[in-house]
């Protein structure tokens, strides 16, 4: 057995970025966890530019290192197949360090010959299912299908970010369940917790008038899979049977979304559903909390982590109940097949009517989000790297 410290390797070039990203809130919040849990392995984070969060900054055992991308013939190597930074300028720093272990999110091209295990993070494989043609444009999807398919192949552990997520890779991808592990997200604690909902409206009501009546509340990237179209139906129906909250919705507009804010328009919601776009992120966190209850009716999401932010607020949480939003909510709020639109009326008529009903699930629901946490979700993936380097 060799006495040389384990070091492990770990690709964050897509978390470095200050946005509502679910991907790159995962590898934010693995790096508060490993730097809360600190390991006796040495972690060297790679980005291709300068810092932009505190977690990606040396630290005890901790280094980071920058590799700006090549000035020079990249475009001539993306026409050849290939993904410069990703399997060339991190292959030659691997070579270089020669770490324990690598560990990179398994929707990235990894490295063209690893000298070392590697282990994937996978959220989801939504473009796997047989809707995935009315979630992802053909080019992306053409992307995934090949980039995920060619890591899992070579990938010598995977961490799943439920187990939802765990049963449709070994299902899609005929990867042995004894070699996945399940790392369910977390959350950022210091931001998510309840307030008073009066005292988070008043600090929003300047910027973002909607909140002065009652709302609910859906945060998330607009596109096909979010289920949004069916959501605006049940609304439309809701409304006409008396529901009185409106419908915020925050995000990025995203792929096939034009035709959501059409939608709006053709079922007369122009006044009860407002479209608020991408916002600050000390706003999301008020938001939440002066809600009367966060929709996430997704038809299919590994994990979803503003789900957790809400429950953690304190918030009540509808939700679909396929993929991993499930194991998430449990039975402290209420879970609606996404495809039928008059499961989700009811829903929203039931939770949308009933304050006494709110007060009891988000009073369970934020006992239930402090289950999961950065910290527990870090040890997880500490773990399979360490099972990957003894294989």
């Amino acid at each position: 057995m060799s006495n040389t410290p384990s070091e492990f390797a770990f690709n964050v070039r897509s978390g470095n970025q200050v946005a509502y990203d679910g991907n790159a809130m995962a590898l934010q919040g693995l790096a508060r966890g490993i730097a809360a849990i600190e390991p006796e392995e040495r972690i060297r984070y790679y980005v291709d530019r300068a810092p932009q969060l505190a977690c990606f900054r040396s630290g005890p055992r901790r280094a980071v290192v920058v590799l700006p991308p090549w000035r020079g013939g990249n475009r001539v190597l993306r026409r050849l197949g290939v993904e410069p930074w990703y399997q060339l300028r991190m292959q030659f720093e691997l070579w270089r360090r020669s770490p324990t272990v690598y560990f990179q999110v398994g929707q990235e091209p990894l490295p063209l010959h690893m000298p070392c295990p590697s282990v994937l993070l996978i959220h989801d494989v939504a473009f796997r299912l047989p809707e995935a043609d009315r979630f992802f444009d053909a080019a992306l999807k053409e992307r995934l299908e090949r980039v995920t398919g060619a890591a899992m192949r070579r990938a010598a552990r995977v961490v799943a970010v439920s187990h939802a997520c765990k049963a449709d890779v070994t299902a899609h991808y005929g990867y042995p369940a004894e070699r996945i592990d399940v790392a369910q997200h977390g959350f950022d604690a210091d931001r998510f917790q309840p307030i008073d909902p009066e005292t988070a409206r008043a600090r929003l009501h300047e910027r973002c008038p909607q909140v002065r009546e009652p709302y609910a509340l859906f945060v998330g990237r607009i596109q096909p899979r979010k289920n949004l179209e069916r959501l605006l139906h049940a609304w439309h129906e809701a409304k006409q049977r008396g529901l009185r909250q409106k419908l915020l919705v925050v995000g990025k507009q995203g792929w096939s979304s034009t035709g959501i804010y059409a939608q709006v328009e053709d079922l007369g919601l122009a006044g009860d559903v407002h479209f608020l776009g991408s916002v600050p992120m000390a706003d999301v966190p008020l938001l939440m909390n002066g809600a009367d209850f966060f929709t996430l009716p997704s038809i299919c999401e590994g994990f979803g982590i503003p789900a957790l932010e809400a429950m953690a607020c304190g918030v009540p949480v509808l939700g679909g109940d396929s993929g991993g939003l499930p194991e998430v909510i449990g039975d402290t709020g209420l879970l609606v097949d996404p495809l039928s639109v008059p499961a989700m009326t009811e829903a929203l008529l039931h939770l949308g009517g009933d304050h006494d009903l709110r007060q009891q699930l988000g009073a369970r629901a934020l006992a239930r989000s402090q289950r999961f946490s950065w910290e527990r979700a870090a040890g997880v993936v500490l773990e399979s790297m360490r099972q990957a380097a003894r294989a």
